[in-house]
């Protein structure tokens, strides 16, 4: 079976973290895309999140936001999940389903390389589809604890949780409930 490396496309779009979502938005628009990937920087790159059409939609454009002044950084979803570029298609369509995600980046020596997307699958290999699918949790979960600073509070916290958007300490995220 073939790698990641085989189907991921290999320049995804970028944004860095100050991106407005309007900005964004005609990014999506002029590359024909429904994800943008936010970084740090654009000339060496870390990726910290991406911004999808459902972002805007559920983030911004729903709670009447302006898209003129809301960042990338404001609505990114992270902790993002990534996959090695040698990891096989099969792996890569299990951890998408099993994470209910569309989108995976892919990484080589610590570098993003390209993203592979759920069509990216299944245009190669069709059958994956019922993988994904499978997989795919019934109502979409907070990702897996990780440890790190409050977005809300600043303490650190080995359990941070996502919600809303950010990652929350255990006390800061029972008010987010």
């Amino acid at each position: 079976m073939k790698s990641a490396k085989a189907v991921m496309s290999t320049s995804p779009i970028k944004a860095e973290l100050g991106t407005t979502v309007s900005q964004i938005a005609k990014m999506m628009k002029d590359y024909e895309l429904d994800s943008i990937l936010v970084v740090d920087n654009l000339s060496d790159p870390k990726i910290l999140g991406i911004v999808t059409d459902h972002d805007i939609v559920t983030k911004v454009l729903a709670n009447e936001l302006d898209p003129r002044e809301v960042k990338a950084k404001d609505i990114m979803s992270t902790p993002l999940f990534t996959m090695p570029s040698d990891a096989s298609l099969r792996e890569v369509a299990q951890q998408m389903g099993r994470l209910g995600i569309r989108r995976m980046p892919i990484l080589e020596g610590g570098k993003l390389r390209g993203l592979v997307t759920e069509l990216d699958l299944i245009r190669e290999e069709p059958g994956l589809i019922k993988i994904i699918r499978d997989l795919e949790p019934e109502e979409k979960e907070d990702p897996p604890d990780l440890g790190g600073k409050c977005e809300s509070c600043g303490i650190y916290s080995a359990r941070l949780q996502l919600k809303n958007g950010l990652m929350l300490c255990e006390d800061c995220a029972e008010l987010y409930k």
